[in-house]
């Protein structure tokens, strides 16, 4: 599932995991930051739970046009 080109990146969903690498943060930090709204809430979450943002939300929130972390 794909939504538009981002900076010449493809717009894709990403999986916690996928964030976690992107923005240096734990899972757990992550999911408590959402938890207390200091996080975007994820855009889709699957029937089993499982969260996903899309790359423009997280690049958005951290009002960057870069990649985030290597």
């Amino acid at each position: 599932m794909t939504k538009d080109v981002l900076h010449g990146e493809e717009d894709r969903l990403l999986k916690t995991s996928e964030v976690t690498k992107m923005v240096g943060m734990t899972r757990a930090s992550i999911i408590k930051m959402v938890e207390t709204r200091q996080f975007p809430e994820p855009d889709w979450v699957s029937d089993s739970g499982y969260k996903h943002w899309w790359k423009s939300t997280i690049y958005a929130h951290f009002n960057k046009k870069q990649a985030l972390a290597s």
